[in-house]
């Protein structure tokens, strides 16, 4: 019985097989590209001083990097100070001269502080640290904005300097030898 139902499944899979249509390799479209741009985009170096060369434009822009990176940190030390001060507030706890503890940078040293007059408490060492985080922070952020990055802009690439290998001949710290530098990238 099993094999004569195998044998009826092998005949009926056989005959399928032979009534499907050839299967015909069918091409895919080829891919839509945009069109060529004649536009070229700037070349853009770091300037250190001097003077401007020609073709060059001298573009000033904020230090992304420490404007970030600080407004990150005093933004996440503030709140951590607010949010453990409305704690305090809501909460009814004896605590001392919490309402300072809402300035920014000295805030947390001076609430530190009062607090460490009720025995027991030994928050001076955090408030310290909050203090030191976010001014550290604040820094940052002010000297991204207030120190701003020169840039050199050639708007045609083609007057922009090229990148150059340069061989010398000695190795730096070594009597002999080669080095190879690479300027203006």
């Amino acid at each position: 019985m099993r094999a004569l139902a195998c044998l009826l499944t092998l005949v009926a899979f056989s005959a399928a097989a032979q009534s499907a249509p050839p299967m015909v390799p069918v091409e895919a479209p080829p891919p839509v590209l945009p069109p060529p741009s004649n536009r070229v985009m700037p070349r853009v170096m770091p300037y250190y001083g001097g003077e401007v060369p020609a073709g060059a434009q001298l573009r000033s822009r904020p230090r992304t990097g420490l404007v970030t990176a600080g407004g990150v940190i005093f933004g996440v030390s503030y709140i951590i100070s607010v949010f453990s001060g409305v704690i305090c507030l809501t909460t009814g706890a004896n605590c001392p001269l919490i309402g300072t503890i809402f300035l920014p940078v000295i805030g947390p040293t001076i609430a530190g502080a009062a607090a460490l007059r009720d025995p027991g408490r030994q928050v001076l060492v955090l408030g310290v640290f909050d203090s030191l985080v976010q001014a550290a922070g604040a820094t940052m952020l002010i000297l991204g904005i207030a120190l701003p990055q020169q840039d050199l802009v050639y708007a045609d690439a083609s007057s922009a300097p090229r990148p150059r290998l340069t061989l010398l001949p000695m190795a730096p710290g070594a009597p002999l030898g080669v080095s190879i530098a690479l300027t203006n990238f």
